[in-house]
């Protein structure tokens, strides 16, 4: 695998992966250990990928994971309607990794603000 750039994911558990990669708290996770280009861009590096608290959900859970983020994928919704499921979709990941309300809010504030 390249060191960075470039990165080819294969796998039955890549829309769970879309679902992590896409959320506030992997922007605020980049944000908060990655590296920058300089002019604020996070670089997504292979190091900082390999540290992601990916869980995988089982049972129930994953089913109703796996339904927003297909929702979300698949969405020509409203905006509004789109914001929902991916605020869904962070709850779903805050929870599974054990998140306070208070630490998940907070992710949610950091992320919004930049």
């Amino acid at each position: 695998m390249p060191e960075a750039t470039t990165f080819l994911m294969v796998g039955s558990e890549l829309p769970i992966i879309l679902g992590f990669l896409n959320s506030h708290l992997s922007e605020y996770y980049f944000s908060t250990l990655g590296t920058t280009t300089g002019m604020g861009t996070v670089r997504w590096k292979k190091y900082t990928i390999e540290q992601l608290p990916v869980v995988m959900p089982q049972g129930a859970e994953r089913n109703e994971f796996l339904e927003l983020i297909h929702e979300r994928i698949n969405s020509q919704c409203p905006e509004p309607r789109q914001q929902e499921i991916e605020r869904e979709i962070d709850a779903h990941i805050a929870k599974s990794i054990g998140l306070t309300a208070e630490e998940n809010d907070f992710i949610q504030r950091r992320s919004l603000a930049q």
